[in-house]
């Protein structure tokens, strides 16, 4: 167990390595996905969100309509959990828009075997 931690702490601490250099918005989040890129419009408005996860799989949130903060945006997801294991879920963020241009969200999440409440951090 202590172990399969230590290699998550690992492996999230050099995905936001890779992720802090690149110039792509990015969120980190407790939710799905935990850290990853967005997905953006021709507009290029924030549409969705797509990268790893904290439960070893893979995640893409994807937003009804484009992000929009301070209000309230639901969204659809679907990933992987312990590399294999296929999930799907709906919820919504409420999205705050801080003074540097970053965003601050805090939303809820359910699937067929879970729920929980998703904190994030889009810079």
């Amino acid at each position: 167990m202590v172990r399969k931690l230590f290699l998550t702490f690992v492996l999230l601490a050099l995905s936001l390595t890779l992720l802090a250099m690149s110039e792509r918005t990015t969120v980190i989040s407790l939710g799905l996905p935990s850290y990853g890129t967005a997905k953006l419009n021709d507009e290029g408005q924030i549409i969705g969100f797509s990268g790893p996860n904290l439960a070893l799989g893979w995640s893409w949130k994807n937003y009804f309509k484009p992000l929009v903060p301070n209000a309230f945006n639901p969204y659809w997801d679907i990933g992987t959990l312990a590399l294999l294991v296929p999930y799907i879920g709906i919820g919504g963020d409420y999205a705050i828009a801080l003074s540097n241009g970053d965003m601050f969200l805090i939303g809820i999440e359910a699937g067929l075997l879970y729920a929980f409440i998703n904190l994030g951090y889009v810079f």
